[in-house]
């Protein structure tokens, strides 16, 4: 699937994928902004199933979004 966020010019992003648990489902990414929308792929192994969640920080912003992977 693909994670869609707008970033600030020059500014550092981090997108976070976690379980129920918080443990993390795949390593950090940290994206310099462009002032565009950014776009991630997000490819995960065939094992991980269930509720997640995406985190994405930048600066004194946050946003989290669940998904459900089936």
């Amino acid at each position: 699937f693909t994670v869609r966020f707008h970033t600030k010019a020059g500014q550092e992003a981090t997108l976070r994928l976690t379980d129920l648990h918080g443990r993390a489902v795949r390593p950090a990414t940290v994206i310099t902004g462009t002032g565009q929308t950014h776009e991630e792929v997000i490819q995960l192994p065939v094992h991980v199933r269930g509720l997640l969640f995406i985190d994405v920080r930048s600066g004194q912003q946050r946003g989290t979004q669940k998904v459900l992977i089936e």
